[in-house]
């Protein structure tokens, strides 16, 4: 079959982890389950306490009335202030979603090049956790920068449709508006950051020439992947969304089972996160393949078989 569409690649490559993954694909859940529920478990007490506080103040507010907006930005801070015991435990959740990503990657990797000496020898999957986590929270720190002010932007955006008088109008548009910058703008970063965690996780490359490689890899393919990762992200925002909307809800109301239901809403999110990077990583190794001679005369790329424990550069086998 000739890729004569546009999304057979998409096609290609969802079909390549269907097959790779196969019988060890509930493995793979159920390792990034072991990982996630702790991650829920914190963030359903912090995402229902900033929740509780927001509605607490919520029939104070005048929203056009910038005195009314200070009382809730202030409910918000107070709630999302912490001490030192918050502040680290704020760093090993995020160091617990660094190794989502990396055992995501990881299966990918090993499944996909019919490999299985490390996801077969927990020994050495965790020193390889270990040693790739610094490098994956740096990534994961400045994506989660980026992101941040692209959601500012996207609400801004979305607010202009408020001044529109009638509601049932303007609510649709604006959700719509910032549903749609926010899935395009995570796709671009998700592009880079990816493949920033992907090759240094699979020791493709050394951390300093990322972008170089990144740029080779995605040379007359960047488009069709920044439209497949939108695609992608669309879905995962609105499966996660069904459990926020009801955490949200229960929030609002004050019934106890908010708590439970925010811990399921970010479940949900991680796991996706994780099958996400599945998919990311496979992309990947697609676009090595597709882009090798681009990647092959440069001396810190190397298409051999190596262990990526040891810092050099690994593999991609068909």
């Amino acid at each position: 079959m000739k890729d004569n569409t546009f999304f057979f690649e998409f096609k290609q490559t969802l079909g390549a982890l269907k097959q790779g993954l196969g019988k060890r694909f509930l493995r793979l859940l159920g390792l990034l389950l072991l990982i996630v529920l702790p991650i829920s478990v914190v963030n359903a007490y912090t995402s229902a306490t900033l929740a509780q506080s927001i509605f607490s103040v919520l029939p104070q507010i005048d929203f056009s009335n910038p005195e009314s907006l200070q009382i809730l930005l202030n409910a918000t801070s107070n709630s999302a202030q912490g001490g030192l015991a918050e502040l680290l435990l704020s760093i090993i959740i995020s160091l617990l979603q660094c190794a989502v990503y990396i055992i995501a990657t990881v299966y990918t990797w090993q499944c996909l090049g019919g490999k299985n000496d490390l996801i077969d020898d927990s020994n050495a999957f965790v020193k390889l956790i270990l040693k790739k986590l610094p490098a994956v929270f740096l990534v994961t720190y400045f994506a989660s920068y980026v992101l941040s002010y692209t959601l500012s932007v996207a609400s801004m955006t979305a607010s202009m449709f408020f001044a529109v008088p009638i509601s049932f109008i303007a609510v649709p548009l604006a959700a719509i508006t910032m549903f749609f910058i926010l899935s395009v703008a995570t796709a671009l970063v998700d592009s880079y950051a990816s493949v920033f965690m992907a090759s240094s996780i699979t020791g493709r490359i050394r951390f300093m020439f990322a972008m170089i490689y990144t740029r080779l890899l995605y040379r007359g393919h960047f488009f069709k992947t920044v439209v497949y990762y939108t695609l992608i992200n669309m879905v995962a925002i609105l499966i996660s969304a069904v459990p926020y909307a009801a955490a949200i809800y229960l929030s609002s109301i004050g019934h106890t089972a908010a708590y439970v239901v925010w811990g399921v809403a970010s479940c949900v999110q991680c796991m996706l996160s994780g099958l996400t990077m599945c998919f990311y990583t496979a992309r990947m190794l697609h676009l090595e393949r597709v882009n090798e001679s681009l990647l092959r005369p440069f001396s810190f790329v190397s298409m051999e078989s190596q262990d990526p424990s040891d810092g050099d550069d690994g593999p991609y086998e068909q």
